[in-house]
């Protein structure tokens, strides 16, 4: 396996197996400090929780294929190559703030943070999806992002804020670029939500645009 994809995977479930020991340590130390209150059936439940997450990073790291930066090296053949340009592009982007949490080019569109690698031409469908926060008209905002094999991802953007009434009306600033940098690197990718495109990439990822195609 190439060492920085190995490395990025051990990186990744290091820290989670970490808090889950830190979780269980805990949890049982709070237990015991505080038996006699009211608050021990709460605190029983960190531990659980501990034991959960440490297992379930033991499962990651031994399941490694299910990493998503594996599969784009798995997905490209496997060359150390690939990984090489997409590392000097996330160098080469670090002072451009347009660029921090997707690098879009004409060879690669990379996450950074996660390390992720498509070609724009296997990029089929993205979308902004909107979570209100409860009690305000502030709507938090990711940009979620769909591959011919079987790989999504989400983008974070910046929250906007607006009545419900107008969301489908606007557009932040950070999701236009994004947008408009895939669609010029793409020009067959399916921009937008509808309950039909979801019904259709559910259906037949691999052939998400040749269905939508024949229903046109």
């Amino acid at each position: 396996m190439n060492k920085i994809i190995k490395n990025k995977i051990y990186k990744d479930n290091l820290k989670l197996l970490g808090l889950g020991i830190l979780l269980l340590i805990g949890g049982i130390i709070l237990n015991v400090v505080i038996y006699e209150s009211g608050w021990i059936t709460i605190l029983l439940v960190v531990p659980f929780i501990g034991v959960g997450l440490f297992f379930y990073s033991l499962y990651r790291l031994a399941y490694y294929p299910s990493n998503p930066a594996y599969k784009c090296w798995e997905n490209y053949g496997e060359e150390d190559k690939n990984v090489s340009e997409v590392i000097e592009l996330i160098n080469k982007s670090k002072t451009d703030e347009d660029s921090k949490e997707l690098i879009i080019s004409d060879k690669w569109i990379i996450q950074p943070s996660s390390l992720i690698f498509v070609k724009p031409k296997d990029v089929n469908w993205a979308f902004v999806h909107r979570e209100g926060q409860k009690g305000s008209n502030s709507y938090n905002q990711k940009v979620k992002v769909f591959t011919n094999f079987n790989l999504e991802f989400e983008v974070p953007c910046y929250s906007i804020y607006a009545d419900k009434s107008d969301l489908d009306n606007l557009i932040s600033q950070d999701v236009a670029f994004y947008f408009t940098k895939l669609r010029e690197h793409n020009k067959n990718i399916v921009l937008g939500y509808s309950e039909e495109l979801q019904s259709l990439w559910k259906k037949d990822p691999q052939n998400f645009l040749k269905n939508i195609k024949a229903k046109n």
